[in-house]
């Protein structure tokens, strides 16, 4: 620190005080500061002294911390002098508004270009954008030490490289394949005196390190995709290794990725001062600047990072004094907008835009850059909702990826495709059942082509369907929703959105849980599980000899009329309770069709086809223990091993009694059922015989039970160990198992 203090003396000695450049700022907070009393729209005296008491409350909340830490600050400030002026621009300034800033000397001793110089210049630009009215729109911030410019300052920092000229919009192909681009998702593990450590601490679950790498992954994909030649400045490939840490080299700061490419030290050790971090910074946007065998540099660089202090909502910076502001603001403007219509429109409608914002010096990525740079804030990640939430869902990083490539290729060739949609016509919304809503519209039309919809419920984008057709299944019963669609081209434009259509779902359907049959047919019947909508039906009957047989319509979803439809499945060539259970062998095949139609909740006709004969029967609810209390606890429902989907029991409960309807193999993999029908429950457990029954007649067939044979082959016994969860154990011809069993969901 010492050394840095000298430095800055000599640097001080040898500049006029008169030089003026504008220079621009970040907005990490730092400290605990109250909310802000803004003035009123207009007062610039009293924004004025608003901005002095500010900063000098910022510079006195930074507290001395002790020699050589990593962490802002390292020194303590004394006197520190702070004039705000903020004046009405003219030609000097790409913004409204200018506020000038001017620091003592004392804030040279973080070492011009350090980590801890930008984080405290960071801290000073958040505190005056946050006691601005927001009347005042666009503002540039500009920060001198002793009346001398930052820019000014950083002349002697480093020599700069190779610098680049701004792209001419019209001079450029209607592609961006060969245009070089150069992305930064800053950060990584960087060696400290401590060992390999994160640059950035976790913040409710997300470590910038990591996800700003997530974000440019998918950037980078994009790009190529775009024609363009990528030049990252981290490891993109998650699969390349370890690195100079001996950790995973995806993970590494750009400092030691860019020096394993073998570019000259002076790029990627351009201080040489053993200030990792500091390198680190630099290297980013010196990277950028270098030019390759073939003398070739990136035409832009695009840093893309996430914000933390106290704020929501994305912002995009650029550097008024680097020699490309002009082109480097144009380019923040397109990608900014490109980033802000994309989550509005596919993902949050009321996501916070904090504006394009200029700074000079104040982010060494844009300022260090010689070509036109900017610096993206995706979200904050210590604002849990939407922010921190957004960044942890992939498809938001996704979308904000894809935002940022739509941008840098508006920047190169510009859109060919400005026009909007037209609004979706003809929309409805038709209840289907209690969960289900179906949507349908009208073609959209656009000047290039219609590539896809989005639908909202409730303001909210739920799916981006590619046709005029939607099917929301995930719905509640008796429920009120709003739906609207809006149209999308290829280029991401997005018309505006239909008028909402207010729905309400259906009623839950009645209970049709239970065993039931026909009464004049005694022998065979049907188990219904029913979970909200869906029916799955386990059928007991018999195949042309009369040996036992069994079929299921395992996904039958009621509509309002109280009918459901589904496809009837025969499955052969499980294993018997007798033997270990081994799925191989097992063969699903379709049998044919079946519909339920419900004239009560105890009363329905069955039709069906099977092996290609129609019939129907006329279906009641069979009682087991009739007028009987419901029970405290009600194990009817469909119950399997999850490890051994094939086989399944029925379990129909009233008051004490189960009667319980087991679908299972015979050794040779032939289906077969057996049934306990009197399975009494003393506390959690029941126990009862189990019986197999043959000579019905197939359900094709008229019904012919006079051959029919009771048969007891064992017992069984249930044991409850909670309302979801038991286990079967069972004696059959002679041989004893048991299985654990839970409900089965659908």
């Amino acid at each position: 620190m010492q050394t840095s203090s000298l430095r800055a003396a000599a640097i001080l000695a040898s500049l006029l005080l008169a030089v003026s450049v504008n220079a621009h700022v970040g907005v990490h907070r730092v400290g605990g500061a109250t909310a802000i009393t803004k003035p009123a729209e207009g007062s610039l005296t009293e924004v004025n002294a608003l901005l002095l008491s500010e900063i000098g409350v910022l510079m006195n909340e930074l507290p001395p911390l002790a020699s050589g830490a990593k962490s802002l600050p390292q020194v303590e400030l004394y006197g520190a002098s702070v004039s705000p002026v903020m004046v009405k621009s003219a030609a000097t300034s790409l913004e409204d508004y200018v506020v000038r800033i001017n620091l003592s000397r004392d804030v040279l001793a973080y070492g011009i270009g350090s980590g801890a110089f930008e984080q405290v210049l960071h801290a000073v630009n958040a505190r005056a954008f946050d006691a601005l009215p927001e009347s005042y729109g666009s503002v540039e911030i500009r920060i001198e030490v002793e009346g001398i410019p930052l820019s000014a300052l950083y002349a002697f920092e480093a020599p700069l490289l190779n610098k680049a000229s701004a792209p001419v919009l019209d001079s450029l192909p209607k592609t961006i394949a060969g245009k070089r681009v150069a992305i930064s998702p800053g950060h990584g593990r960087t060696f400290y005196a401590s060992g390999w450590n994160w640059q950035r601490g976790l913040v409710l679950g997300v470590r910038e390190d990591l996800i700003n790498h997530d974000f440019v992954t998918y950037l980078d994909a994009n790009l190529l995709l775009d024609g363009a030649i990528t030049r990252p400045a981290r490891e993109m490939n998650r699969s390349a290794g370890n690195g100079e840490s001996g950790l995973p080299k995806w993970q590494e700061a750009s400092r030691y990725y860019v020096k394993s490419l073998g570019v000259p030290e002076t790029v990627w050790n351009s201080l040489a001062t053993g200030d990792d971090e500091s390198d680190d910074i630099r290297v980013r946007p010196l990277y950028a600047n270098w030019q390759d065998a073939n003398g070739n540099a990136a035409d832009i660089l695009v840093s893309l990072h996430n914000n933390a202090g106290g704020g929501t909502g994305t912002e995009t910076w650029y550097d008024t004094a680097n020699g490309q502001q002009t082109e480097s603001k144009r380019l923040a403007d397109l990608v900014h907008n490109r980033i802000i219509s994309a989550i509005r429109a596919q993902y949050n409608p009321s996501w916070p835009d904090r504006r394009v914002k200029g700074a000079a010096g104040s982010y060494g990525e844009n300022r260090v850059a010689t070509r036109p740079a900017i610096l993206i804030e995706v979200a904050f990640m210590d604002f849990a909702t939407p922010d921190n939430a957004a960044m942890q869902d992939d498809r938001f990083r996704q979308i904000v990826a894809a935002a940022v490539a739509a941008g840098v290729r508006d920047y190169f060739v510009g859109s060919a495709d400005t026009g909007n949609p037209t609004t979706p016509t003809g929309f409805k919304a038709q209840v289907v059942s209690s969960s289900q809503i179906d949507l349908s519209w009208e073609p959209s039309t656009d000047n290039v082509g219609v590539t896809g919809y989005r639908v909202l419920r409730n303001g909210v984008e739920i799916a981006q369907p590619t046709s005029t057709t939607y099917s929301d299944t995930t719905l509640n019963a008796s429920t009120r929703y709003e739906y609207s669609v809006a149209a999308r081209d290829a280029v991401g434009n997005w018309s505006a959105p239909t008028p909402s259509i207010a729905v309400t779902t259906a009623a839950p359907p009645a209970p049709y849980m239970g065993l039931w049959w026909v009464a004049s047919e005694s022998g065979w019947g049907m188990s219904l599980t029913q979970h909200g909508d869906i029916i799955f039906a386990a059928m007991y009957t018999y195949d042309a000899t009369g040996a036992p047989n069994w079929y299921v319509i395992s996904n039958c979803t009621l509509n309002r009329t109280a009918t459901c439809s589904g496809d009837i499945y025969r499955v052969v060539g499980g294993k018997p309770p007798t033997q270990p259970w081994d799925v191989n062998g097992r063969t699903v095949t379709r049998a044919g069709s079946g519909t339920l139609s419900f004239a009560s909740a105890d009363a329905a006709i069955f039709s069906f086809t099977i092996d290609g004969t129609a019939s129907s029967k006329a279906i009641t609810r069979q009682p087991i223990k009739p007028n009987a209390p419901k029970p405290s606890v009600d194990y009817t429902d469909l119950w399997w091993n999850a490890n051994e989907s094939g086989w399944g029991i029925s379990l129909t409960q009233e008051a004490d009694v189960i009667f319980a309807a087991w679908f299972t193999y015979e050794t040779n993999g032939a289906p077969v059922w057996y049934v306990a029908s009197n399975c009494t429950l003393i506390g959690s457990s029941c126990t009862g015989l189990l019986y197999r029954v043959t000579g019905g007649s197939p359900l094709t067939m008229p019904w012919a039970g006079g051959n029919r044979t009771v048969s007891e082959v064992g017992n069984i016994a249930l044991a409850f160990t909670s309302a979801n969860a038991g286990t079967l154990s069972y004696t059959l011809n002679g041989v004893a198992g048991s299985r654990a069993i839970t409900r089965q969901p659908f």
